[in-house]
């Protein structure tokens, strides 16, 4: 969402490499932009990834060497990455995990590998187990006159029709890469949607 979390995570992972621990990094199918078999920021930097989907086979496919263990785009996996997380953290490897803390709906983000299941994880779960959060916005996009920004900080994300500023429904589908699409925004310039869980409460 250009609030720079991507090109973070890999500044961190790169840090660690600079120490000369095994890393591993993994990345979900659902992030497809730019190169399919690396993580990559907008700005062109990047690093080679294991792509699977689920946190069952990142366990599957986890080095027993890797101290580091590297996790973009959190969100798209299914809930049981808490808990895979949690036992990594535990037997002392360090786990970093990047992704998005609301969706464009402004609620958190539920993991996407949840949709069909009876009960559902969000990135809530995640947070309140990590030793740090770091939160990123980019600034907001919201045209004051023609080519004069508002730039206040975004923590919200609106999903546009492509080609518009008009917001999508609130029941869009919540899972879709992509950055022309969606446009970050300051509380003052977001469209909160009336059927928020927050709003209904």
């Amino acid at each position: 969402m250009f609030g720079g979390k991507t090109r973070e995570f890999l500044r961190r992972i790169s840090i660690e490499e600079a120490f000369e621990k095994k890393v591993q990094l993994f990345k979900h199918p659902f992030d497809n932009r730019y190169s399919p078999g690396c993580v990559c920021s907008h700005d062109g930097v990047q690093k080679p990834a294991i792509v699977v989907a689920s946190a069952v086979e990142i366990q599957q496919r986890l080095d027993p060497g890797a101290r580091i263990i590297g996790i973009s785009e959190v969100q798209f996996y299914d809930g049981a990455i808490v808990n895979l997380c949690y036992d990594l953290a535990n037997t002392g490897k360090t786990v970093i995990a990047e992704g998005l803390f609301r969706d464009f709906r402004g609620e958190l983000f539920s993991f996407a590998g949840d949709k069909d299941k009876p009960i559902k994880r969000n990135i809530s779960d995640l947070i309140v187990i990590a030793d740090l959060t770091v939160y990123l916005y980019p600034k907001c996009k919201h045209e004051l006159e023609e080519g004069v920004f508002c730039e206040k900080e975004a923590p919200f994300i609106q999903r546009v029709f492509n080609g518009t500023k008009n917001p999508v429904p609130y029941d869009f589908d919540v899972v879709h890469p992509g950055a022309r699409e969606y446009i970050p925004y300051c509380r003052q310039h977001y469209k909160f949607y009336p059927e928020n869980r927050h709003l209904r409460l």
